[in-house]
């Protein structure tokens, strides 16, 4: 090698020698200007796929860090309860009192509707059997006792009707009891000024 001298410091640059057994050396040139051509050809696949990559637009994202924790012993020591949150629970049991009794009116309220809605389900049947012994060819049936079924059928519908009346103010009874009763704010509540 030949040093050269240049400004402050010294650069090694090839000498003749060096050069001329390159060229000599006809297996080692081969194998020059082949990889020269494939660095060619992989420069310009690389081109290629640029201007594929660009139109497609992918983006790499930043891997995520795993998240470090760690596991803590549980104690087994008893919970302890600040002074300043008795009175709310003094409060809470004079509340269960009080929606005890809400509670039991609710239940006593759906039983009676339960029991409203198998009264009438009872008269309906009755009616529906009265009304198949008035068939218009019935002439086992006399005139005096088709009058008498009509007026029973009649007085059976009004009674269905007035059960059907408490019935709906029973529920909505029931409605307002629920509403009282739930701690959910699910209900509508009217606001009076």
């Amino acid at each position: 090698m030949v040093e050269a001298k240049q400004g402050n410091g010294m650069v090694n640059s090839p000498s003749e020698s060096s050069i001329s057994s390159i060229n000599s050396n006809s297996s080692t040139g081969k194998l020059i200007r082949d990889l020269s051509e494939e660095r060619k050809q992989l420069e310009e696949h690389k081109e290629d796929d640029m201007s594929k990559s660009e139109s497609t637009h992918t983006l790499t994202l930043p891997k995520k860090k795993p998240i470090k924790f760690t596991v803590r012993k549980v104690s087994h020591e008893s919970i302890k309860v600040h002074k300043t949150s008795e009175p709310k629970f003094e409060k809470e049991a004079v509340e269960t009192a009080e929606t005890k009794k809400q509670r039991e009116q609710l239940k006593a309220a759906q039983l009676k509707y339960d029991h409203y809605s198998s009264r009438i389900a009872k008269i309906e049947k009755e009616i529906g059997f009265l009304a198949r012994l008035l068939p218009p060819f019935n002439v086992e049936v006399d005139y005096v006792t088709r009058n008498k079924i009509g007026r029973s059928i009649e007085k059976l519908r009004m009674k269905q009707d007035e059960l059907d009346k408490k019935k709906y103010g029973l529920g909505i009874t029931i409605s307002r009891l629920w509403r009282d009763n739930s701690d959910t704010e699910i209900w509508v509540r009217s606001v009076s000024n």
